[in-house]
């Protein structure tokens, strides 16, 4: 590994030569530098290119490195432990009642082990939400007139760098985990984005012109999504 040094700060940086055309930057978890380049690429010039990105490569480390800062322990599942769903807090508290249930502020968990009844209960809970928000977007799209496929299979997993995901040759819908910790109405803008894409594969003119036709404040929804506290998740 090498390294450089970017504002005064000596950084590590590890160089990959891959079959591509263009250079890519990653700042990796432990605050290092990814880069991949293409073999004909001399190093100076990589180095050049790092120097001309230092703002960029500074800003993006030191947010990583603040949310680390900021990130919830991984979970215990004892109580008083804090979880979030649908943008709300609740705090984790055993209870006599056979089950698993949110009630005001709180994460009621009855008899059991919960690391295995709370985490079985935020994915049954997903499955409701998003199938909720897969309905509301199918009938916005087919209110419009746009033809969509029958039998779409929604799903869900964890996913650390999109919301979602859609395969219209498989009829797929796949939704983060994560989502799960955001307000309702992002979750739906979500939805409309995934099934907008059985419409235009891409991101188009003719993709978001279809979407902000079915849903116009759509842009206002994903904002909330790029927020800082939608950067930290409590739930895993």
């Amino acid at each position: 590994m090498d390294e450089i040094v970017l504002g005064g700060q000596t950084i590590p940086f590890t160089l990959v030569r891959k079959r591509i055309k263009n250079i890519n930057l990653h700042i990796q978890k432990d605050g290092s530098i990814f880069v991949s380049a293409p073999a004909r690429v001399p190093k100076a010039y990589v180095l050049q290119v790092l120097h001309e990105k230092e703002a960029f490569l500074l800003r993006t480390r030191e947010a990583l490195l603040r949310r680390q800062q900021q990130a919830p322990p991984p979970k215990a599942f004892v109580e008083g432990e804090t979880f979030r769903l649908l943008g709300r807090f609740y705090t984790l508290k055993r209870v006599r009642t056979p089950g698993v249930a949110a009630e005001g502020g709180a994460l009621l968990c009855g008899p059991g082990d919960p690391k295995k009844l709370v985490p079985a209960w935020l994915r049954k809970a997903g499955e409701c939400v998003f199938q909720k928000a897969a309905n509301t977007a199918r009938e916005r799209l087919l209110a419009q007139q746009f033809p969509l496929p029958e039998g779409v299979q929604l799903r869900q997993r964890r996913m650390v760098s999109r919301w979602g995901s859609c395969n219209p040759a498989r009829k797929a819908v796949t939704f983060s985990t994560r989502l799960l910790e955001t307000p309702y109405p992002c979750i739906e803008a979500v939805a409309m984005h995934e099934f907008s894409h059985f419409l235009h594969a891409d991101h188009s003119k003719a993709f978001y012109a279809v979407l902000e036709r079915c849903m116009p404040d759509y842009r206002a929804r994903a904002k909330i999504l790029c927020e800082e506290a939608y950067r930290i998740f409590y739930n895993e």
